[in-house]
């Protein structure tokens, strides 16, 4: 199909990271449905790569807290953009970039506005005040919406709850991986040598533990936990990379529960995916996810996880067949379970077959897109937009 003739769909997130990291492997499974992708966001160090892939990219500055006055600048400056470029469809991403996008999209006459929810921005344990205002702003830009996607299904259903009413309703996107790029990187791995240029034992039972330094992450829980796996056993080693403002706050508290010295701290690594097929363990001990992207390339790249069962998180683990799951604030489960897999080998090797076979079935950006295209098309049926 000619580019003319196909719809013009922009999707717009907050920061180019998202776009280059949870997006544009999607994107290039729907764009074979026949749409004209674009991207807008932010513009950072990934402009390249999301250039490089062969997707158009519009920078429009966003803050990532709430400012009226930038915020109102960033509304008319993307409205703007809107009414030059009259996409077919605006879908976005991410709380800030989902209101601004929205609103904006609203004003411009855009004829199918989407936004999905990579994990609702209230949640219990902010401030009252917090969480009545993020409420607030997302009920309102629901409004705007034609449709609401939620990356995993208990926020499908929180929403719908809560009174969300977008015009054409609320559905499961879901999430995942792309296989064929991720295989395509084993092929091409030599894991002997990534663990020399790291510095790990070759007994080393490795745990991985890659995320935000940000309180939602749970990285004290899991030293709470892995405090006591390294009394027991003296060959265990994690690694931990993401950045965030709580790094060194982190780094302080590992040392306080004297487990520094069996963490390595890698910070943000764009290898990430070498260095989760080198280790033994995933954990995770956050407070809610939408649908964690770690967890689901670590189950496909066959490790078992040990993570809380929390929003968005428990929809990717079957505790005792892909991993475990135990209840957020339990140290002690956690490193009762973290313990089960360092003891054996072949129920690491078990579950992890498992939970590759887990991500095939259910969780590949081919399946997402799917999804997102059926919805494009009866939107637009339902409008009577043809190209």
């Amino acid at each position: 199909m000619d580019s003319i003739n196909k719809i013009k769909v922009l999707h717009m997130a907050t920061i180019d990271f998202t776009i280059d990291k949870m997006l544009m492997d999607k994107m290039g499974y729907l764009r074979g449905y026949g749409y004209d992708i674009r991207f807008a966001s932010n513009s950072g160090k990934y402009l390249n790569n999301i250039q490089n892939a062969g997707f158009r990219f519009q920078p429009i500055k966003m803050s990532r807290e709430i400012s009226i006055f930038k915020d109102l600048r960033s509304i008319y400056n993307t409205y703007k953009y809107l009414k030059k470029e009259k996409f077919t469809i605006v879908h976005t991403h991410t709380a800030k970039a989902g209101f601004i996008g929205r609103m904006a999209a609203k004003l411009a006459g855009t004829p199918v506005i989407i936004h999905t929810s990579h994990g609702l921005p209230f949640y219990e344990g902010q401030s009252r005040i917090k969480y009545n205002l993020y409420l607030f702003l997302e009920k309102l830009a629901c409004r705007m919406s034609d449709f609401v996607f939620s990356q995993n299904m208990e926020d499908v259903e929180n929403m719908k709850k809560l009174n969300f009413r977008p015009a054409a309703g609320i559905g499961y996107e879901g999430n995942g991986v792309d296989t064929h790029k991720l295989d395509k990187e084993a092929a091409a791995f030599d894991g002997d040598e990534k663990k020399r240029e790291l510095g790990i034992p070759d007994n080393a039972v490795v745990l991985g533990y890659y995320a935000r330094f940000e309180p939602v992450k749970g990285h004290k829980l899991f030293i709470d936990a892995f405090s006591s796996i390294v009394k027991k056993y003296g060959n265990v080693l994690c690694l931990m990379a993401g950045k965030g403002f709580l790094e060194e706050e982190i780094k302080q508290y590992a040392a306080m529960k004297n487990v520094d010295k069996n963490i390595r701290f890698l910070g943000f690594r764009e290898d990430i995916h070498e260095i989760i097929s080198i280790t033994d363990i995933l954990v995770l001990a956050s407070e809610k996810e939408g649908i964690p992207r770690v967890v689901m390339e670590g189950m496909y790249l066959e490790k078992p996880v040990v993570a809380t069962d929390v929003l968005g998180t428990r929809e990717l683990v079957v505790s005792e067949e892909t991993g475990f799951l135990c209840a957020y604030g339990d140290a002690d489960g956690l490193a009762a379970r973290i313990a089960l897999l360092v003891e054996d080998r072949d129920l690491r090797i078990k579950m992890g077959k498992a939970g590759r076979e887990r991500i095939i079935n259910h969780f590949t950006e081919e399946i997402v897109a799917g999804r997102i295209d059926a919805v494009y098309k009866d939107l637009l049926a339902r409008k009577g937009i043809t190209e």
